[in-house]
């Protein structure tokens, strides 16, 4: 059971102003893995679509027995010290940000404002803000630091902003905003140790195995020598959910200043069907027993209205035993939002694949269902891909083929680009245009 269903998603974002172009200036190129998987996030965040972006931040103010909380009602901020024109603001969530107060208060936690409450947000705040608004801007927003509390307090604040969302029936991300060491290798210009990668690696490794509650017990004395500002915030973030059954994906990790950079992110349990999945199931079971094709009005009427705001590409696929029974999609939306776009192309997935059948009515109980909701494609060369991040699609006059990412055994951008164009007809020894995109993916 999922007791975190207003938390649609949290994310681990590293926050060095270098990646950020304006003032990077040329030095970002060492960071390109952190920048391209800090842009895929941000096309998390815009089919997200959350209400309120909670950001928690290990340079807001911090005090040994206090959780402070930024108060203002515009909460902005800048990169000017770094020698940036950036300037960030967004609207409060005051009702959120009150009840979260409220609630560690009525726990014994210490929390506020403090004198700081109308200070400028931190750049721990505003570099992660940059690329998770480039997007979609549309929430609101809280912060807050991690305090110097022990580790059980932490998690029992995560579990609070948890509640809080809940109660209010508010759905929102969470970020804890942080690097990992500082001190991986000698490009540090805070020195060096064994216990900088030993920290990092086990921090990865957490995300990767889908086990966060390995992560809550890395020894003190290991976190201490690391160096690093991103522990506290990930403490947190892990008390917002039930760690028996989360998912999580590592987006990248790369130490290109000596510095530990990992882009992570942890999803609600997956014993919940998605409102993506139900959508396209509901729909195939409907016209394969009755003909009856659904529309917005008669499926689900708690849909999630980020399905309802926004036109995209999608494509579903449908699956028996792990093999391949359908799959028909959209590069581009052909009506008029998300959810639309879902319940027609689950019905040609499951009737008009050229390569199968149509599904019949025995064989709906033994379908398995993914829906992924396509980024805008944009111009790319061989050099910008990796089919474990990018879909790809080949144009070659009226030709063209695409090729989803992450797919089983298309490991190499050379592989990615054979098959898009022999699906299109086009020589992939010969010339042709490429475009990538980026999914995000409903199970």
């Amino acid at each position: 059971m999922n007791r975190t269903p207003y938390v649609a998603a949290g994310f681990l974002l590293p926050h060095p102003p270098v990646i950020v172009l304006q003032v990077g200036k040329g030095q970002e190129l060492k960071a390109l893995g952190t920048i391209k998987a800090m842009e895929q996030i941000s096309e998390q965040v815009e089919n997200l679509r959350p209400e309120t972006v909670v950001l928690i931040s290990p340079h807001a103010p911090l005090f040994r027995d206090y959780v402070f909380i930024y108060m203002s009602k515009e909460l902005k901020g800048n990169l000017h010290q770094f020698g940036a024109n950036i300037n960030k603001a967004f609207k409060q969530d005051d009702e959120l940000r009150n009840r979260i107060e409220q609630s560690l208060i009525e726990k014994r936690i210490p929390a506020g404002f403090a004198e700081y409450a109308d200070q400028p947000l931190d750049h721990g705040a505003i570099v992660s803000l940059v690329y998770l608004s480039a997007k979609y801007d549309g929430f609101r927003l809280v912060v807050l630091s991690p305090s110097g509390m022990d580790a059980d307090t932490l998690r029992r604040i995560g579990q609070t902003i948890s509640e809080a969302a809940a109660s209010l029936k508010r759905r929102i991300i969470i970020v804890a905003s942080g690097d990992l060491s500082h001190k991986v290798n000698r490009e540090s210009p805070y020195g060096s140790c064994p216990e900088g990668g030993e920290f990092d690696k086990a921090v990865v490794e957490s995300f990767s195995k889908g086990d966060l509650r390995q992560l809550l017990t890395i020894n003190d004395d290991l976190i201490e020598k690391a160096a690093e500002c991103g522990y506290k915030p990930l403490s947190i973030l892990c008390g917002a959910f039930d760690l028996a059954s989360v998912k999580t994906k590592v987006f990248s990790y790369e130490a290109p200043f000596g510095i530990g950079y990992c882009i992570a992110a942890v999803y609600p349990p997956g014993n919940k069907e998605s409102i993506h999945v139900k959508i396209a199931r509901e729909t195939l079971e409907a016209y394969v027993k009755n003909r009856n094709v659904l529309t917005l009005e008669t499926i689900n009427p708690d849909i999630d209205h980020s399905l309802l705001d926004r036109a995209a590409g999608v494509f579903v696929s449908l699956k028996i035993s792990g093999r391949l029974r359908g799959c028909i999609g959209t590069i581009f939306p052909v009506t008029k939002c998300i959810a639309e776009e879902i319940i027609h192309n689950a019905i040609a997935a499951g009737t008009q694949d050229p390569r199968f059948a149509p599904v019949t009515e025995e064989e709906l109980d033994r379908l398995t269902y993914s829906v992924d909701v396509l980024s805008t494609p944009v111009p790319a060369v061989t050099d910008e891909l990796d089919p474990k991040v990018f879909g790809v699609i080949v144009e070659k006059g009226w030709r063209k083929g695409l090729l989803l990412p992450d797919l089983e055994g298309v490991d190499t951008i050379g592989e990615q680009l054979r098959i898009a164009c022999l699906k299109a007809g086009i020589d992939p020894n010969g010339k042709y245009d490429i475009k990538k995109f980026t999914v995000t993916r409903y199970e």
